[in-house]
């Protein structure tokens, strides 16, 4: 398996999905993906992570270079956080809000 293969088997696993599940809710050919998962050269179109990144809530940059920008990690955070219960999520959101009070007045 090449590093972009184990990227998005990796954030599947996160996601709790499969490879075939992906393939079907980004629109993509199983055996295409399954393809560039698996080969060690893998040639993947610019269409093809475009859909698997919107698919798995990540960033190009991220399934080619391992590379997550800030913006990514709290696009990913805030989506995991509307999976969560209402009152662990408010309980969330006063310990962020209480972090970041902490970081600003150092």
């Amino acid at each position: 398996m090449n590093e972009i293969g184990k990227r998005i088997t990796k954030r599947c696993e996160e996601l709790k999905i499969s490879v075939p599940d992906l393939a079907k809710m980004g629109g993509l050919n199983y055996k295409t993906l399954n393809n560039n998962i698996n080969k060690k050269d893998p040639n993947p179109t610019l269409d093809l992570l475009k859909r698997v990144s919107i698919t798995l809530g990540t960033g190009i940059d991220y399934l080619v270079f391992g590379e997550e920008s800030e913006e990514e990690n709290l696009k990913y955070i805030l989506n995991e956080l509307e999976s969560v219960e209402e009152e662990d999520k408010k309980r969330i959101i006063y310990r962020m809000r209480m972090m970041i009070a902490e970081s600003i007045g150092k």
